[in-house]
């Protein structure tokens, strides 16, 4: 099994000199705390980053030199820099349908529980593959126009979800996938997206709050938090 993380982001919205994969939370940066993250599965035996040609932050990671890890460049989008790194697993010849796990280099707070969870329900349905998701607890609201002010009206909540990160899909189906939605320009910002483009219904199992991405300048404190609180809990 092979973990996949697209890194090649700038993460403007940070506001922060250096990509903010690269920002330090309790003590390791956030690309090294989601690589360590999926580690802690034993099925995981590789990780592949895909990175953005001008990174010069990469060679001072804690896994820089680690065998079990390997890296490309990336591309513009999340998109591309997932196709990029099974393109080239492809290349080293491995299996069509291994299933590979995809990682947001910014959700540093990835539970071995949840990330166990998701693996096992990927595992029973390879085919239809499986992502951490929360239930959306807040009432919904859709305004009239693109950052209106005004409530057009209340979304009904019961069926809606806030997709996180690990998405676990057999190789090969993913790659079509994405590509076919590139193809016919489809708008997908996650895997998962590209596979419902096919007609698959992914699993949604559900994850944890501490598995947020962090996207915001504030967002830091509570990725300390959680990561600090997880590493009393051993």
């Amino acid at each position: 099994m092979i973990g996949v993380i697209p890194a090649a982001g700038i993460g403007q919205r940070m506001e922060a000199e250096i990509p903010k994969q690269y920002l330090v939370v309790a003590g390791k940066t956030l690309l090294d705390h989601s690589i360590c993250a999926l580690f802690n599965d034993p099925r995981i035996e590789q990780v592949w980053v895909a990175l953005h040609e001008h990174d010069r932050w990469w060679p001072q990671s804690l896994y820089a030199k680690d065998q079990r890890v390997h890296t490309t460049q990336g591309g513009g989008t999340r998109a591309e820099s997932v196709v990029a790194i099974l393109n080239a697993l492809l290349q080293q010849h491995a299996k069509k349908d291994a299933l590979v796990v995809v990682h947001d280099a910014a959700r540093p707070g990835l539970s071995t529980n949840a990330l166990a969870r998701v693996i096992d329900a990927a595992e029973s349905e390879p085919e239809r593959g499986a992502l951490l998701a929360l239930p959306v607890r807040d009432t919904v609201k859709f305004a009239h126009v693109q950052a209106s002010s005004h409530v057009a009206r209340t979304v009904d909540r019961e069926q809606l979800w806030l997709a996180q990160t690990p998405q676990v899909f057999q190789l090969e189906p993913l790659l079509t996938a994405i590509t076919h939605a590139q193809a016919n320009k489809i708008a997908v910002t996650d895997e998962s997206s590209a596979m419902e483009s096919m007609g698959i219904s992914p699993a949604l199992v559900i994850g944890n709050r501490a598995g947020f991405k962090v996207t915001d300048p504030e967002d830091l404190a509570l990725a300390e938090y959680y990561l600090q609180r997880a590493s009393q809990a051993f």
